[in-house]
């Protein structure tokens, strides 16, 4: 039996790429109490650039005693949260983060304690 040699041929695959460059959104400026009940705080912010992804919204996570309660998810055309269902003189750690398909933005923080009468902090005036 005659053995007839194995011609194996590669070929070259050329494939083109294109170099996206992920920018993730800048984090939220200018976050300040606006407001503060027995049960309620309200928080304002100021956008940056969004990265190279438009907003999806923002994500503001509420801390207590160093463990996250809940993140409430706000949409991308606000500038103000109402964050409410808070426990009367309790201090909450409050991280928020511009959203966008590329991921979040470095966390802005602020730190708020309701109050124990229904006796309002207001700062928009």
């Amino acid at each position: 039996m005659i053995k007839k040699p194995i011609i194996v041929s590669f070929v070259e695959f050329i494939i083109d790429c294109n170099i996206v460059s992920l920018v993730f959104p800048e984090m939220l400026t200018d976050v300040m109490i606006l407001s503060i009940t027995t049960d309620t705080v309200v928080i304002n912010w100021t956008y940056q650039m969004n990265g190279s992804s438009p907003r999806t919204g923002v994500d503001i996570e509420i801390r207590r005693n160093g463990t996250i309660e809940r993140t409430d998810m706000i949409s991308s055309a606000a500038t103000t949260a109402t964050l409410s269902n808070l426990l009367p003189l309790t201090t909450y750690s409050i991280t928020a983060f511009v959203v966008t398909d590329v991921g979040r933005s470095r966390p802005s923080q602020i730190s708020a304690s309701t109050l124990s009468l229904s006796i309002l902090y207001d700062n928009s005036h």
